[in-house]
């Protein structure tokens, strides 16, 4: 609850390793309250989050970012380094994760390779959600979060994005987006969960499961 009004009712699923689940559903469903359960930014009044078994109540955010990596829609709050380099390879090196050969994949792929001199707070939207995305990446999480990984950002880069979302499930990682985009989460998850109005109302293979758009009054 927040401020004394439900924001998640009775939501009750598994994610299992190996998986690319999509979630799905108007704005104001509920969808970034519920990834933030995931690590532990927010905890249920009542229930469980079991990671590999354990019971998040109780630990730390920061140990449970050393098991899911995640990144949010507008990620400049995420930024407390003063270069993108600093910035996505922070996390590895706190863990003892840093691998040289990863961090420079990452940075190939998110296309950072101009930018990793510069403060990630002066960049435009796109690129500081790429830097978010590496970041996430950096210490090898077990599970990957992504909070509308696709919006503001060209055909290109969500056909790498696709390609690397497959690549790391194919390696046993988890993987869950949080998405209006219904054509990438389509193509590239195996399983999408449709929220609304705090409940998740279908889940399933995509197309089973109706991914209708936001009604009007719907609100973010």
């Amino acid at each position: 609850e927040r401020e004394g009004r439900r924001i998640l009712d009775q939501v009750s699923l598994a994610v299992h390793k190996g998986e690319c689940v999509a979630v799905v559903g108007p704005n104001g469903a509920g969808k970034t309250t519920l990834l933030k359960h995931f690590n532990g930014l927010l905890r249920p009044t009542s229930g469980r989050v079991l990671l590999e078994g354990r019971d998040l109540r109780g630990q730390k955010v920061s140990r449970t970012a050393r098991h899911v990596g995640m990144a949010f829609q507008n990620p400049a709050g995420q930024f407390f380094k003063l270069t993108v380099w600093d910035e996505i390879t922070v996390a590895a090196r706190t863990m003892n994760r840093f691998e040289p050969e990863w961090i420079d994949a990452l940075v190939r792929l998110f296309r950072l390779e101009p930018l990793v001199n510069r403060p990630p707070y002066r960049l435009s939207c796109g690129e500081k959600k790429r830097v978010a995305f590496a970041a996430a990446l950096s210490a090898r999480p077990e599970v990957l979060v992504l909070d509308e990984p696709t919006s503001g950002q060209d055909r290109h880069f969500k056909t790498a994005l696709g390609g690397f979302l497959t690549e790391l499930r194919d390696r046993g990682q988890t993987v869950v987006i949080v998405t209006h985009d219904i054509s990438f989460a389509a193509e590239y998850a195996s399983r999408w969960l449709m929220m609304k109005a705090g409940r998740i109302v279908s889940e399933g293979r995509p197309r089973r499961v109706d991914a209708r758009a936001p009604g009007e009054g719907e609100r973010a």
